[in-house]
């Protein structure tokens, strides 16, 4: 499945709101919605496809993003 960052970032909202359910709400199920597990699921699972996708190749610590590609500090810094 591919994600785009823009539908990560909007799922990610939607989390946030999900998450803004009274406690109390939450507590008469004892878990958490499935429409939400799902959207938190997919989203984990994009991200770690993208590290994946990138770990082979990383010799350094990177620190940031400079125009969407990694800024490295050889010493992690």
């Amino acid at each position: 499945m591919h994600m785009s960052r823009r539908a990560v970032l909007a799922t990610a909202g939607g989390a946030a709101v999900a998450s803004a359910v009274p406690q109390s709400a939450q507590a008469l199920t004892g878990q958490v919605p499935a429409a939400t597990e799902a959207v938190l699921r997919d989203a984990a699972d994009y991200a770690v496809a993208k590290v994946r996708a990138v770990a082979p190749g990383v010799t350094a610590f990177p620190v940031g993003t400079k125009f969407e590609k990694w800024v490295y500090s050889q010493n992690g810094d």
